[in-house]
């Protein structure tokens, strides 16, 4: 289901919508879905080449709530896992480095994902 789901430019957009204005629960859905898309090699691939997506990411890292922001952050940590070329390009995406470093300043979200 996550590989169908990344297949689709569609579905990365309209999971990426909620991290910019959506309600605070839909935003933590949408970047738990997200979470589990960069799992997938392909998935990844397809939310590093979305600027939208990781712009929306970064925007949960900085006004999202904790779980949002812990969230957002897992899936970033998924999909950099998946090789250096995407670790490069989401280190130079504006704002995720700073909202990651936010992230572990606030602390007390105890690592949980």
């Amino acid at each position: 289901a996550v590989a169908a789901l990344s297949a689709e430019p569609w579905a990365l957009k309209a999971l990426s919508r909620p991290l910019i204005d959506g309600r605070p629960t839909a935003c933590e859905a949408a970047a738990a879905c997200l979470r589990h898309v960069a799992l997938d090699a392909e998935g990844a691939a397809q939310m590093v080449r979305s600027g939208l997506v990781l712009n929306a990411l970064a925007a949960a890292l900085s006004r999202g709530t904790d779980a949002a922001r812990q969230k957002a952050a897992a899936a970033i940590a998924n999909a950099a896992w998946r090789g250096e070329a995407l670790r490069d390009r989401i280190a130079l995406r504006q704002g995720i480095v700073d909202g990651l470093l936010t992230l572990l300043r606030v602390g007390d979200l105890g690592g949980r994902e």
